[in-house]
């Protein structure tokens, strides 16, 4: 998850991780405005046997990487 907070005037955005929420939060309370909490996309996604998301690599580098694998 992801928390992004906006600043009114400057329209700079701020993106933390969930590690820093409570920081983010105070930041929103700062400026005024409401924090937007971002689900990731990869919380989702199927992974592949050496643990990336199978749509982002090729069957080459699975093959290399399964051969590899402890399993």
């Amino acid at each position: 998850m992801k928390i992004q907070v906006t600043n009114p005037k400057t329209g700079k955005t701020y993106t933390y991780g969930a590690a820093k929420r409570r920081q983010a939060e105070e930041l929103a309370k700062k400026l005024g405005v409401k924090p937007m909490y971002i689900e990731s996309p990869w919380n989702h996604a199927k992974l592949c046997v050496c643990g990336r998301p199978e749509d982002t690599h090729e069957a080459y580098d699975c093959q290399r990487d399964y051969e590899r694998a402890p399993w």
